[in-house]
């Protein structure tokens, strides 16, 4: 069950990626034309290639790192998931002074971080707390590190194409007038449609990966009911607290079921789904 939904994940990833390359191409000939696709594939190859290739990485500007003699229970942790992965170097921590309970993985594919929160580290058992490390150290394990640059360099791309079409569009539209040539619907569509639907098939491959590190975290920890129950615990109290001081509370929490195009993350109740589904 588990190899079959992760295939079936990795080839909805795949797809995905795909659709974003091919609405990427499509903008771009529809919008610059032959002659002003082959200069942007080129320029686009070598930004893209440098982009890939810098070790520039967002660390939380109150984050620092969190050495051994600090937290040595948490790295144990981390070095055993890490060999576990088969990752060829462990991961060093960063800690975040917040009162919430997250964490996230971030830097390159050869030096990789996660930056906990200190609410997270005291908060969570340890069974827990090796769940969420292994989730993320499952987006290293996955290649999720340069998948995700890679997936928001083409969205760029993508919403550069539009606003450079907005731009000739302005610039040529006298000539355009007293030359009394209309543009093709397809260009309009283009402009309009194309940033908002790469932003739409961005956030559903981070969606997809998200899936993919639960099933590959409960496989290096062969606990999915940790995981499940980090989830729970992170996520419950912050809508307790939401429907307790407003109304409106409950009505975020279906909000989010029913408009999940638009997350970064799946829903809580889903993946909590899926991993106790792990058990039978």
């Amino acid at each position: 069950m588990v190899v079959r939904e992760k295939m079936l994940l990795f080839f909805k990833s795949a797809g995905l990626l795909a659709l974003l390359g091919v609405l990427l191409y499509l903008s771009a000939r529809t919008i610059l034309g032959l002659s002003g696709l082959g200069l942007f594939l080129i320029g686009g190859l070598i930004y893209l290639m440098v982009r890939l290739s810098r070790d520039a990485y967002f660390i939380p500007a109150n984050a620092r790192p969190l050495s051994r003699w600090e937290a040595p229970e948490v790295y144990r942790l981390v070095d055993t998931l890490s060999e576990r992965a088969g990752i060829p170097q462990a991961p060093q921590l960063y800690l975040v002074p917040s009162p919430l309970m997250n964490a996230l993985t971030t830097g390159p594919a050869e030096r990789p971080v996660i930056v906990v929160t200190d609410t997270l580290l005291s908060s969570l058992p340890p069974r827990e707390l090796a769940g969420v490390l292994a989730h993320e150290i499952a987006h290293i394990r996955n290649g999720d590190l340069t998948l995700f640059r890679m997936v928001e360099i083409i969205r760029q791309f993508t919403e550069m194409v539009s606003q450079a079409g907005w731009v000739l569009l302005v610039f040529f539209f006298p000539f355009l007038l007293f030359a009394r040539q209309v543009q093709p619907l397809s260009f309009f569509l283009f402009m309009v449609a194309s940033p908002i639907l790469s932003l739409l098939l961005a956030l559903a491959i981070q969606r997809t990966r998200e899936f993919q590190a639960d099933l590959t975290a409960a496989e290096l920890t062969g606990d999915p009911q940790g995981l499940a129950m980090a989830l729970y615990r992170i996520t419950s109290p912050r809508y307790d607290i939401l429907g307790a001081l407003f109304p409106f509370g409950r009505s975020l929490r279906r909000l989010e079921r029913e408009h999940s195009l638009f997350l970064s993350h799946p829903p809580t109740e889903e993946r909590i789904r899926r991993l106790l589904s792990l058990r039978a």
